[in-house]
């Protein structure tokens, strides 16, 4: 089966999400009368709703600002992202203005920054990275000589392979329904089976960083104006190698293998990088199963946790997962499963079609 997106020759009707009630306006003002600046709102975006926070898009007079924040005053995401913003030197990510925690009813944690008045890749089109790979280069050049603390890339990928046991996230009930239309203990075991190669591969890397990394930049928070490219989600920095950032750009970022390996020489041309294939295609082997369990516990959490109450999201999560289907089924253990992936957890818009 070949699958190409789920957008192509199809057409959906679904909620996605509105713009800011008087509820959320009246929280948000709550939140800057608490922070140490006085922000007059012209304008006010809903931008995202992330498991670990919500972020907004305010417009002033000034100019843009975006705010973040948690109803978990504790979330570490979110407080390594404020002591990431903290710490930054580069006009390619949000300046901070304020962040901590604050009380407004509840106590919450928030980020506040300037912002570019900018378009995320997403809106403006995938392929911007390869025809204006110059603007993106010097952004990125910009963050990877940067340093914001002692975290490293081997220490991301352990942290993830962690995070992902399947247990942790899904509750008794939570295990019931997915059992009731899918497999449990068949999931299980292939997120079980792609975090061993995960760390069987990671054991085969070099310790050599090139600088600071993104460890996950997408569409969605890459964001374009015309003061340039700026990079949002500062979660994942950490110390790592150039190689990795491309394989997982590659991936969320749908290149062609020609454009693929074009990026990779340019990149290394502009960073004074050796080009080592055998070395990026550790990297990508690596950022490839990450990807796979990322698409699989994403979906299962929208579907099964939040009760499919985000469809916007869900499709989001099923297009880049189709995009990516073909370099997937290049792991064993995806293509041994690939049926029962498509049939019992992306059937529902993942059909059978005229060009299956």
């Amino acid at each position: 089966m070949k699958i190409s997106s789920i957008y192509n020759g199809r057409l959906y009707t679904m909620p996605i999400p509105s713009q800011p009630s008087n509820v959320e306006m009246e929280f948000i003002n709550r939140i800057l009368s608490k922070s140490n600046v006085s922000v007059d709102i012209t304008r006010l975006d809903s931008i995202d709703s992330s498991e670990d926070y919500d972020m907004y898009r305010i417009f002033t007079k000034g100019g843009a600002l975006s705010l973040k924040f948690s109803y978990d005053y504790d979330n570490k995401h979110l407080l390594k992202e404020i002591k990431n913003c903290k710490n930054l030197n580069t006009q390619n990510t949000p300046e901070y203005i304020d962040g901590g925690v604050i009380e407004v009813g509840e106590k919450i944690l928030y980020l506040l920054c300037k912002f570019h008045d900018g378009e995320p890749i997403m809106e403006v089109g995938r392929s911007y990275i390869s025809t204006e790979i110059d603007l993106f280069l010097e952004a990125y050049k910009n963050l990877h000589g940067q340093s914001v603390g002692r975290l490293t890339y081997k220490g991301l990928n352990n942290q993830f392979v962690k995070d992902s046991n399947m247990r942790d996230i899904f509750g008794d009930e939570q295990i019931k329904a997915i059992d009731a239309n899918s497999d449990f203990s068949k999931i299980e075991k292939l997120i079980s089976c792609l975090k061993k190669e995960i760390n069987s591969l990671k054991s085969k890397l070099p310790d050599v960083t090139t600088g600071l990394i993104l460890g996950g930049a997408t569409p969605s928070n890459v964001f374009i104006s015309r003061e340039g490219v700026q990079f949002d989600d500062l979660r994942n920095l950490c110390k790592g190698h150039v190689f990795s950032d491309i394989a997982d750009m590659t991936l969320s970022f749908c290149f062609s293998p020609l454009v693929e390996i074009d990026i990779v020489k340019k990149f290394c041309s502009s960073l004074g990088v050796d080009y080592d294939k055998p070395l990026y295609d550790l990297f990508y082997a690596v950022e490839l199963r990450k990807k796979c369990i990322s698409y699989l516990i994403r979906y299962l959490k929208e579907v099964y946790l939040y009760e499919s109450q985000r469809v916007y999201e869900i499709v989001r999560i099923i297009d880049e997962f189709s995009l990516s289907y073909e370099r997937m089924c290049k792991i064993p253990a995806f293509k041994e499963n690939r049926e029962f992936i498509r049939k019992n957890i992306t059937e529902p818009v993942l059909e059978d079609g005229p060009n299956s």
